[in-house]
């Protein structure tokens, strides 16, 4: 029979198509104090909770990750992993141990020639699934602690040089959108969604903030112009005092994820970057150079939404060759 938790779970995934993030987190509350004294008996037992049954694991685990909060993106992705694994195992959650775990990965590293980077990432997705199992009593033992971590090589963090950024500003300050786009993303360090997600009532240019909505975390946060960026913004958005902030070439509607990393690309060739610059590379050159001003890691990370100072510190913020490089001069 479900549980309180698993019926409450079961009624916010119903509803997650209809309300936001605060309304499911607000239905499950007061689901939850109605259900206080009240005992569920089951009319009858569930078979597939007696056959143990793929399929019906996998659907609790989507309502679950959903009454949680997780991105349908990022849901699709762990169901993927998992349902690749039991489909090309022929294994039975239940019954699943880690070394079947372990045995699969390697399999897919020599077979496949799948990267260390893939692999760990069908680990975490994996461990993750069984440690829920487990804590939820879907299992009898945690098959999660006999998953061992595969450590990937960090790639290398890459940022645009302040040479870079120079050349592309003086390139850039002719067109407008371009402009302001990239001077927003040296003054916040947004994520792409975020971007395409940005409207005009979230700038105040009295205060010189942008709210931004959380693209992983559906909270809120504030990150603060640069006059460049104030007088950027402005330019760009003209007269226009709602809607989205970045518009198509004729005005029709928010631009998408893809047109914003267009627009990131013609930016970073306007530079002379060097590598494949992203939205992404952006937030790592924001981090960095706030980082160098601050020397608060804190305050950058809030800055960047992140929940722990550590995912800044070993993703983000990028060794500063021109920091080095200035000091080496001086010790010389």
């Amino acid at each position: 029979m479900l549980t309180k938790s698993e019926l409450i779970n079961d009624i916010a995934y119903e509803m997650s198509g209809y309300l936001t993030s605060e309304g499911i987190d607000r239905l499950k509350t007061v689901i939850t104090f109605k259900l206080v004294n009240i005992n569920l008996t089951a009319a009858e037992t569930l078979p597939s909770t007696e056959i143990f049954d793929n399929e019906y694991i996998m659907k609790r685990y989507i309502i679950d990750l959903t009454a949680t909060g997780r991105k349908q993106s990022t849901i699709k992705l762990y169901i993927t992993i998992i349902k690749k694994f039991f489909a090309e195992t022929g294994l039975n959650y239940h019954t699943c141990t880690g070394q079947d775990v372990m045995d699969y990965i390697a399999t897919r590293l020599h077979k496949d020639k799948i990267s260390k980077a893939y692999a760990s990432t069908i680990q975490k997705y994996m461990s993750s699934f069984f440690a829920w199992a487990y804590r939820k009593k879907h299992i009898d033992d945690d098959v999660s602690r006999d998953i061992d971590k595969i450590r990937q090589p960090q790639k290398r963090k890459e940022r645009l040089s302040d040479e870079e950024i120079a050349r592309a500003s003086l390139s850039i300050s002719h067109d407008l959108r371009l402009n302001a786009l990239f001077e927003l993303m040296l003054a916040a360090g947004p994520r792409v969604g975020e971007i395409v997600n940005l409207n005009i009532d979230n700038l105040d240019f009295a205060r010189k903030e942008i709210h931004i909505w959380g693209e992983k975390t559906s909270q809120w946060r504030t990150c603060f112009m640069t006059e460049r960026c104030k007088q950027a913004l402005k330019q760009y958005i003209g007269d226009r005092t709602e809607g989205a902030v970045f518009i198509g070439l004729r005005g029709r509607g928010r631009m998408c994820n893809k047109s914003i990393e267009d627009m990131v690309k013609e930016i970073a060739l306007f530079g002379g970057c060097k590598f494949n610059a992203t939205v992404h590379s952006f937030r790592k050159t924001f981090a960095s150079r706030e980082y160098r001003r601050t020397k608060d890691v804190l305050f950058v990370s809030k800055r960047l939404g992140h929940s722990s100072t550590d995912v800044t510190i070993k993703y983000y913020i990028c060794d500063d060759v021109e920091l080095d490089r200035m000091q080496a001069n001086l010790a010389a």
